[in-house]
């Protein structure tokens, strides 16, 4: 692969405006494909994500078997096992793929940050410049819009914003790379842009820029913004998540910069190391959960599909039925025709 090919990958948890960061690549000339995924009413303004890297993360993370991956991001072992397989081969060529028609291709898929470790050894073996943007929003109100879409426990939500965005600070090291908090670039999507385009070394587009901060950012995308009390949470889970965010929110409003973080960073991933046993038992119960469910709806269709079979039976039952009662019904009126005809004859005589 040519090395000019270059490739932004836009990576940070679900709900934490990953979709509105990465439709502004576009102002700087950044394209993001002819296969994206189309929106819906949970993302009515579009996901500005590649379907084809979708489905691929979604088939590797569900490689692991004994664990619905998608709270802890994998290890180094685990990423050495997944370039042992085919998956190595498949997201080489997909990208050689989508580079051959895009040599400054943007790409984005929160489940990039749980899969860093072996996504960085692929973009290394192709020789691709890789840069890394990095999405941000207050982990509180992220937790929000996932109970209020997902109905996900608010603790829950929280364990993977920590889980994440540790993934993503550190798998990203050594690249070039750029937090952008997501209530920053609703208030101030020019500014934000004009951050990117100097971390990134890329040019603004001015009409593209124009209609991006104007017509495209809007409050619409802002779906929870929490209150001054939401941000009062005193267990340790919010607390730790609160104190990430606030660290990296200073290297959002360029008050820090990455190498301030790698002082605290052997902590928060200390911090996270007591409950990842947990989160681990969380992501196989999680599976069977899953697993049982599946079984539960495959059940459902099977009674579904016999209970039609048993009415086609039914119904082709009393076609018969009826066919007979028709069919006697006609015997008995030639009996009849027939004793009148014979009454008749010997009437006669």
């Amino acid at each position: 692969m040519k090395k000019n090919n270059r490739l932004i990958v836009v990576i940070g948890v679900h709900r934490s405006g990953t979709s509105a960061i990465t439709k502004g690549l576009e102002t700087m000339g950044v394209s993001l494909g002819n296969t994206l995924i189309p929106p819906n009413i949970f993302n009515e303004k579009g996901y500005w994500e590649d379907s084809d890297f979708h489905a691929l993360n979604l088939e590797i993370l569900d490689t692991f078997e004994n664990r619905l991956r998608r709270t802890l991001s994998i290890d180094e072992e685990e990423a050495t096992f997944l370039l042992q397989t085919s998956y190595q081969k498949k997201a080489s060529e997909l990208l050689f793929n989508k580079l051959s028609k895009n040599h400054l291709l943007g790409i984005k898929d929160p489940r990039f940050s749980l899969l860093l470790p072996f996504w960085r050894t692929v973009f290394k073996q192709c020789d691709i410049d890789v840069s890394y943007v990095i999405a941000l929003r207050n982990p509180l109100n992220v937790a929000a819009c996932q109970e209020q879409f997902k109905n996900q426990h608010h603790e829950k939500s929280l364990w993977i914003w920590i889980s994440y965005l540790l993934s993503c600070i550190e798998n990203s090291q050594g690249t070039k790379r750029i937090i952008v908090d997501y209530d920053e670039l609703l208030k101030n999507p020019i500014h934000q842009m004009e951050r990117l385009s100097q971390v990134l070394e890329l040019p603004l587009l001015p009409d593209i820029l124009k209609s991006y901060s104007y017509d495209f950012i809007d409050s619409s995308l802002r779906h929870f913004h929490g209150k001054k009390e939401h941000y009062t949470q005193s267990s340790f889970c919010s607390s730790y998540a609160l104190e990430i965010y606030e660290q990296l929110y200073a290297v959002a409003t360029d008050h820090k910069n990455f190498q301030e973080l790698q002082t605290i960073l052997p902590k928060w991933r200390t911090q996270f190391s007591f409950v990842k046993g947990l989160l681990e038992l969380d992501e196989k119960n999680n599976h069977r959960i899953h697993q049982l469910l599946e079984s539960n709806q495959n059940l459902h269709q099977t009674n579904t599909e016999q209970l039609k079979t048993i009415i086609d039976l039914n119904k082709t039952i009393m076609e018969k039925f009826n066919f007979v009662a028709e069919l006697h019904q006609t015997i008995e009126q030639s009996n009849r025709q027939i004793a009148f005809i014979t009454q008749q004859q010997k009437n006669s005589f």
